[in-house]
């Protein structure tokens, strides 16, 4: 499933950074719209839940950039 239409990245894409342990990928760093749906394929590669937050947005030249770190799902015991 497309879950980034910004960059064109997939679930599949998103899993696979995971397995690999990247630290992140441009998903969610387009317009921003994407990133509670990144966070939920993310949790749901690491086996945990969690719960929709407004994620941090950085300013990257004339872009706004929303990072979203693999590593760190809400309510996931780490």
């Amino acid at each position: 499933m497309l879950v980034c239409h910004c960059f064109g990245i997939t679930d599949r894409d998103i899993r696979a950074a995971v397995r690999r342990g990247d630290d992140a990928t441009l998903a969610g760093s387009g317009c921003g719209g994407c990133g509670p749906l990144v966070e939920a394929v993310i949790a749901g590669e690491r086996g945990a839940m969690i719960t929709p937050r407004s994620l941090p947005v950085v300013q990257t030249g004339s872009h706004a950039a929303v990072f979203v770190p693999f590593g760190a799902a809400a309510d996931s015991p780490d």
